[in-house]
């Protein structure tokens, strides 16, 4: 099993209906890709980042 992540910051003026358009396009990768096992995306909690994503991957031919 591959664990992909990411952290992501957003801009303190992002507006909110664009920052939720691209958490949904995270999502929609986690969804829609077949190599994917499982996924989340969501807030990242007591760090210097506000969202992450993480994509499980079966192996190393999925991952390329």
């Amino acid at each position: 099993m591959i664990y992909h992540q990411i952290r992501i910051a957003m801009k303190p003026d992002a507006p909110a209906d664009e920052v939720e358009h691209a958490l949904d396009l995270l999502r929609r990768m986690g969804r829609e890709l077949d190599v994917i096992e499982f996924f989340l995306v969501g807030r990242d909690i007591g760090g210097d980042f506000d969202y992450g994503a993480m994509y499980a991957l079966k192996d190393v031919d999925a991952y390329e």
